[in-house]
């Protein structure tokens, strides 16, 4: 089974990247990490992104990008149209060698309304983008790659600065979080305990829970319950199973617990959620097409 830590990045046959359209959709990820640029462009609807622990909510046309190692999650709040771009830095390096250094800060969350009619222009160049690749004409490669080059260069203008120091402190802290999600991953079925998760990381519990909910965003117990139930949500599109069955079999032994907390992640029951797959994007969640996962 494939599992999921931090995304891989597997690219649209047809282009140097991955670009992703949700139409009507609603997105789920638990916290995670990539070694790419993703940009997350919410047309209409609402999603709720945390990233680097902080919580945002993107509404229309509002565009975030997503930095390498930064660890995000998001949670659909109302049903999506959007779009979900990432970007290995290899397609930029030999035009841009410098990229692996940048850090861009752009999240139109965060702005005035004044602010963001100036950056109209972003979102502008992302609809042409996703235009020109919908129509496929002779050509089109080319069209999407200049489009998605003069998005970054406006980006390099205003909202990048290097970050080399923070970017080292960044790796560390994520390999002795990378052990510990490791472990969960291999094990989300069994009982686990605060206690095993700290041993792991080489920390007191006390001092672990902070460090993770710190750099995840949630509580280490919350993720192994939103592991669980991220699992739970893949096998009821993709099996017949019993609900009652799936939860036991990835480690939810606690069947009303389990309802209330599957319902506060989708806004559903398990039995609605089976019974409207194609408005639900579970990602990544491993099972999914165009998601691979590293482990």
């Amino acid at each position: 089974m494939q599992e999921y830590q931090h995304e891989v990045i597997n690219v649209n046959s047809d282009l140097a990247f991955k670009l992703k359209l949700f139409a009507g959709g609603i997105i789920e990820s638990p916290p995670h990490w990539h070694n790419c640029l993703e940009v997350v462009h919410v047309f209409q609807g609402a999603l709720g992104i945390t990233l680097k622990g902080k919580r945002h909510t993107m509404r229309d046309e509002d565009i975030v990008v997503i930095n390498s190692k930064d660890v995000h999650s998001t949670h659909t709040l109302a049903p999506l149209d959007a779009a979900l771009i990432q970007i290995p830095y290899e397609m930029f390096k030999t035009i841009s060698p410098d990229i692996t250094s940048m850090h861009f800060d752009f999240n139109t969350t965060a702005m005035t309304t004044s602010r963001k009619r100036t950056l109209a222009a972003f979102a502008a160049i992302l609809r042409e983008l996703y235009d020109v690749y919908r129509a496929k004409d002779a050509g089109f490669g080319l069209k999407v790659v200049s489009l998605l080059c003069d998005f970054f260069h406006r980006l390099y203008g205003n909202h990048a600065n290097r970050h080399i120091t923070a970017k080292h402190r960044t790796e560390k802290y994520l390999e002795r979080l990378e052990s510990v999600t490791a472990f969960v991953l291999d094990h989300y079925r069994e009982p686990i305990s605060i206690r095993q998760m700290s041993t792991i990381a080489f920390l007191n519990p006390e001092y672990f829970s902070r460090f993770f909910k710190k750099y995840m965003g949630m509580p280490p117990m919350e993720y192994l319950a939103l592991i669980r139930i991220q699992h739970v949500a893949a096998g009821l599109l993709n099996t017949d199973a019993k609900v009652a069955d799936l939860a036991a079999t990835h480690g939810c032994h606690d069947y009303k617990l389990f309802l209330r907390k599957f319902r506060a992640v989708f806004g559903c029951t398990p039995r609605q959620y089976r019974q409207a797959p194609s408005l639900r994007e579970v990602w990544p969640s491993g099972v999914r097409e165009g998601v691979h996962i590293l482990r």
